[in-house]
């Protein structure tokens, strides 16, 4: 198992270190968002080339799907979303850092992302060495379960989705400047998209059950816990959270999960 984390590992320090030249070269640092997902697909696909041939086990082809999928429509969502300048929080280090932003950048940005890429994707190593080292089920058939971890997944992809397109046509829509969405699945939670997001890492995880389960665990609970408590719901509350409207809507609506988390809040 070892020797599947430093292969991960080396092919994200060579996939961190191509990031950075490119970002060098165009000088923005934010098609580092777009990197992060990129770099899930670049990882299994990489395992996969390593293997040999491509495997056919659905254990392996399904979260394949998943993964692919979640980190292509991630990464168009953000390519649109990229404005003509840098991102302001890259903006904001680039004019910090000042002389020595290249160094700490490198390091800071595209070193640290890549090590919480490597432990966020553990399940996908542990899909493939579980594959090439027929730890999985040999049999071809397609289990009523495994499509529900892919039904699981998807519907977590299409939740993301139509939660990032809701907030796309809200911001295009200049009546709506100055105000907060609180509308579409935004009424049910205040980060459907990280909601949606959530599901489908703990789906791709799903399809370890059979392996090592317990190594794999470490990779959605990690990306739960960053959108939670480090840089998704607190970086965008503090940066929302002053909006005169934001404290009500705050109030009866929970930060992630929609419908257990408005039920807890009814109880306190």
């Amino acid at each position: 198992m070892w020797s599947y984390i430093g292969f991960s590992a080396l092919c994200l320090l060579a996939y961190a270190v191509f990031c950075f030249i490119i970002s060098v070269i165009i000088k923005r640092n934010d098609i580092v968002d777009i990197a992060w997902g990129l770099g899930y697909s670049f990882l299994f696909l990489a395992h996969i080339i390593r293997s040999g041939s491509f495997p056919t086990n659905p254990l392996v082809v399904f979260p394949f799907l998943l993964v692919l999928l979640w980190s292509l429509r991630l990464a168009g969502y953000l390519a649109i979303r990229m404005g003509k300048t840098e991102d302001f929080r890259y903006l904001n280090w680039r004019n910090e850092w000042g002389k020595r932003v290249y160094i700490i950048s490198f390091f800071r940005v595209y070193i640290l992302q890549n090590i919480f890429l490597l432990l966020v994707s553990l399940p996908i190593t542990v899909i493939m060495y579980s594959y090439n080292n027929q730890l999985l089920p040999a049999s071809q058939e397609i289990s009523s379960i495994l499509w529900v971890f892919f039904a699981i997944g998807l519907f977590g992809l299409l939740y993301e989705s139509i939660a990032d397109l809701q907030m796309h046509r809200f911001r295009r829509n200049k009546s709506n400047k100055g105000t907060i969405i609180t509308t579409g699945l935004w009424k049910y939670s205040r980060h459907p998209n990280y909601f949606g997001e959530m599901v489908v890492w703990w789906a791709v995880w799903a399809f370890t059950l059979p392996s090592l389960w317990y190594i794999a665990i470490i990779g959605p609970t990690i990306i739960t816990l960053l959108l939670r408590f480090v840089s998704g719901v607190p970086f965008l509350e503090r940066r929302f959270g002053k909006h005169p409207d934001f404290p009500a809507y705050a109030a009866k609506t929970p930060a992630i999960v929609p419908i257990l988390g408005r039920l807890l809040m009814k109880k306190s």
